[in-house]
């Protein structure tokens, strides 16, 4: 047995990965697209029912609250054009 005193202290190298690659084959990372855009589809249906100022009380993404601004701009805007006509 070596004294703690003069042991030295054990090395590990690691080795790191490259930024945005994944552990795991094609089909991990598929998978993973796969969920993080349904993850996305399920927010946007949710965002349906509420606009902007509901959706930063609740705590949603930054995205989401200007996605939904959008598209209650652009109906607005397509609800005035019909009327004009």
């Amino acid at each position: 047995m070596v004294p703690l005193a003069t042991a030295a202290p054990a090395t590990v190298s690691v080795q790191a990965e490259p930024q945005g690659a994944s552990r795991g084959g094609i089909l991990s990372r598929l998978w993973h697209a796969y969920r993080q855009r349904r993850a996305e589809a399920v927010l946007r249906n949710l965002a349906d029912e509420m606009d902007a100022h509901m959706l930063e009380d609740v705590g949603a993404p930054q995205w989401l609250v200007n996605e939904t601004t959008r598209e209650q701009a652009l109906k607005r805007i397509t609800s005035i054009d019909n009327l004009r006509w």
